[in-house]
């Protein structure tokens, strides 16, 4: 007997290449690009909180950078470790980023298996770490009296969304699968 195979993956992306005006415009394309984008900069994050946890467990004066102190437009010579706890960053707090930071690198990482391989909790994982980060971003906006910045987050609002469809797409294209395969296992042999 002939077999039917439904293979979501191979439709997912064919079905996201459509989506678009060409080979290098279509959703497919953004997406990775997005999560690039995404990934390069949670690895800057990841270092500058290496850094940071770094700098709290030095002795004082290791790690030293120019800033003004007095906003006086005089620069001097200042110990990372002392600015970190003079604005209240104790070393559990410094860590405790790290990690979030990394386990934020990781969903990322997800997000491109996801969507390479057409797995849907791997790219709603996207879609909720983006949702949280909007949500913290505009809470820290209001928080801080910062109320023009949150006009910049317009675009992760969107990016969300967009992953959010691609999430939905994928959703359908796994039904699509698993419909196949009870439709094939109820032929009888």
């Amino acid at each position: 007997s002939q077999t039917r195979r439904y293979d979501p993956a191979y439709h997912f992306k064919q079905d996201l290449q459509a989506q678009g005006c060409g080979c290098c415009c279509n959703a497919f394309c953004w997406a990775n690009v997005w999560l690039f984008l995404w990934l390069c900069l949670n690895i800057i994050a990841i270092l500058f909180y290496s850094l940071m946890v770094y700098a709290l467990y030095s002795p004082y004066g290791t790690v030293e950078f120019q800033c003004d102190n007095n906003s006086d437009g005089i620069y001097e010579e200042c110990d990372v470790k002392q600015v970190l706890l003079d604005q209240g960053i104790t070393h559990e707090v410094a860590i405790a980023t790290l990690v979030v930071q990394c386990i934020i690198t990781i969903c990322n990482i997800f997000g491109f298996i996801g969507l390479w391989n057409c797995i849907p909790w791997m790219i709603l994982l996207t879609v909720i770490i983006g949702s949280i980060g909007v949500i913290w971003s505009l809470v820290y906006f209001i928080l801080a009296k910062q109320y023009w910045y949150i006009v910049a987050l317009i675009v992760p609002m969107l990016l969300v969304c967009f992953f959010c469809s691609i999430y939905n797409t994928a959703r359908a294209h796994q039904k699509e699968a698993k419909s196949y395969q009870n439709v094939q296992h109820q032929d009888p042999v």
